[in-house]
């Protein structure tokens, strides 16, 4: 009994605080498995691929979790949703050499509903394929692996690629009233 307490105390020392971690990162992978669309669903069955388990896209078993963009079109941004929300404990992302920016978002009781992967915007030209941080390209180039460790078992990753920033939407948005005005004060006047 006294070994194994000791045991467990020095594999709490030797073992580093980021093994315990939750996290979810986009590296470089090496042409896997093709996703060929912007939406896409990757479940991991024990919370941590491809360290304890595969990866599986739809119902094909990927051992590696390494992947392919063959979308078409460029992935700039990465929404991820995850299935089922996640605790809130020492979290940790990378967007490795696709992305510089990636954030966390909460739900109700503090739980870890998401995680967007996005890049700082540029004022030169972005060339995916030669430089860094300008997203996922589609086509060789676009290999990439999804790395989860320490997510509860099972989770369901739910993707979705290019989505429109805030900005974006929230000007689409004043677009859509003005224009609703516009028909609105017009018939108006019409009468």
């Amino acid at each position: 009994m006294r070994h194994l307490r000791f045991i467990q105390l020095i594999a709490l020392i030797v073992i580093p605080a980021s093994s315990f971690a939750t996290q979810i990162i986009i590296g470089k992978g090496t042409r896997s498995t093709p996703i060929t669309t912007l939406t896409f669903v990757i479940t991991s069955p024990s919370g941590t691929s491809p360290g304890t388990s595969p990866c599986f896209l739809g119902n094909i078993e990927v051992p590696d979790c390494d992947f392919v963009n063959e979308s078409g079109t460029t992935w700039k941004n990465l929404f991820i949703q995850f299935d089922p929300f996640q605790p809130d404990k020492n979290l940790q992302c990378s967007g490795g050499p696709w992305f510089d920016n990636c954030q966390f978002n909460f739900g109700p009781d503090n739980q870890v509903i998401s995680v967007f992967f996005s890049n700082t915007p540029r004022t030169a030209h972005c060339d995916p394929n030669q430089d860094n941080f300008c997203g996922i390209p589609s086509g060789s180039q676009g290999d990439f692996i999804f790395d989860v460790k320490g997510f509860i078992a099972p989770t369901n990753f739910d993707a979705q690629a290019n989505v429109p920033e805030s900005a974006t939407i929230i000007l689409f948005m004043i677009g859509l009233l003005a224009l609703a005005m516009w028909k609105y004060r017009r018939t108006a006047a019409l009468l």
